[in-house]
């Protein structure tokens, strides 16, 4: 990565902000990992070293790959409300992105599209087959250095399937029939039309 990280833009005031530190950590989770280790060891029986502790000690494989998706639908998420905050938008716009996003979470989490388009999940996937190593209470572990099972990858879907069956009834609850108003847009014409008869 070129990038480097100096903190995980967190802030509660910004939706933006929700979605920005599970991006930094999945991309930087070696950093993160290493950051963990080294609170454990400064604030060894503080909050902040406990709190490391209990990290280290749940980190695992399925974990990860959730964190991955969860930043992938973030992504999402925050591209829809990008397209809610332009003034401009007309209904049809707004139906219609609320549709792409369903499609593409759908895809992405359904169907298993996470795993072969690039985004955090594929990410976090290539940065598992490697090992790393680290330190939770004096114990060595691994984690990683093994291709994602197929069994890993239904438990984490499992998990993903079910928050894309609430944020479509969120939406269908916020946004009623927004479908229906998109199938509509069918039948809306250009503006200008450019008719031109071919010479014979």
């Amino acid at each position: 990565m070129s990038t480097v990280f100096k903190h995980l833009r967190s802030a509660k005031h910004r939706i933006e902000l929700y979605a920005t530190p599970m991006s930094r950590v999945v991309l930087n989770m070696s950093g993160y990992l290493a950051t963990a280790m080294k609170l454990s060891i400064l604030r060894k029986g503080n909050r902040e070293g406990l709190a490391a502790d209990m990290f280290l000690a749940a980190i695992c494989v399925l974990i990860c790959v959730i964190a991955g998706m969860m930043a992938d639908a973030s992504a999402l998420i925050l591209q829809l409300i990008r397209v809610f905050d332009n003034e401009g938008v007309s209904v049809t716009g707004m139906c219609s992105a609320l549709d792409d996003f369903l499609d593409r979470i759908v895809y992405l989490f359904h169907d298993g599209g996470c795993f072969h388009v690039p985004g955090h999940t594929q990410f976090i996937c290539q940065w598992l087959l490697k090992p790393h190593f680290y330190v939770v209470r004096g114990s060595g572990r691994c984690l990683g250095g093994a291709p994602v099972t197929e069994a890993q990858k239904r438990d984490a879907l499992a998990h993903m399937k079910t928050w894309t069956v609430m944020a479509r009834e969120t939406l269908l609850a916020e946004f009623p029939s927004f479908g229906f108003v998109r199938a509509l847009s069918a039948f809306k014409l250009p503006s200008k039309v450019d008719v031109t008869e071919e010479e014979e």
